[in-house]
């Protein structure tokens, strides 16, 4: 069983659970036209409309964009109730322009600004990573070109380690 809930500040769509091989195309013509919404991302209503729809213990892929510290405690704020009944997979995508910049040598006093600042919100959303993982939260952190891979490894995985 297979099913979506896309969302911003609002339930922007929501498919499912969907049985069976045509369960993928369904999905697919359902949710091609979706677009994202510059919105703050309302974690307790998507997690609210899980709990609602899902009864049974699920896995639960959450793909997010950790823009900040406080994204990441909003998220482990509303986390914790799910992971009481289901298994929560967080997948975080990397922010590749805040790792280069943490990462560049400076040439000037705004440059040492810029990277250190990076490398603080870098350090800030390590933190809360791992207050997600000591609650329970499984996390994949990953850059986007990479999604696909290391979801499906990390389902396998789950599934060879009978937590499915």
């Amino acid at each position: 069983n297979v099913g979506f809930i896309g969302f911003s500040n609002r339930i922007e769509r929501a498919v499912g659970p969907l049985r069976g091989k045509p369960a993928i195309t369904t999905l697919v013509r359902e949710l091609f036209d979706l677009e994202p919404r510059y919105e703050a991302s309302d974690y307790g209503l998507a997690i609210d409309k899980i709990t609602r729809r899902q009864r049974k213990r699920a896995l639960v892929i959450l793909v997010t964009h950790a823009l900040d510290e406080q994204h990441l405690i909003a998220v482990g704020e509303h986390a914790r109730s799910l992971t009481r009944n289901h298994l929560l997979l967080c997948v975080l995508l990397r922010d590749v322009g805040l790792a280069a910049a943490a990462s560049a040598v400076p040439r000037s006093d705004l440059d040492a600004f810029r990277a250190a600042a990076a490398a603080e919100m870098l350090a800030a959303q390590g933190r809360q990573v791992g207050r997600l993982r000591e609650a329970g939260v499984l996390i994949i952190e990953t850059v986007p070109a990479d999604l696909s891979a290391a979801v499906v490894n990390q389902y396998l995985d789950l599934k060879a380690r009978h937590l499915l």
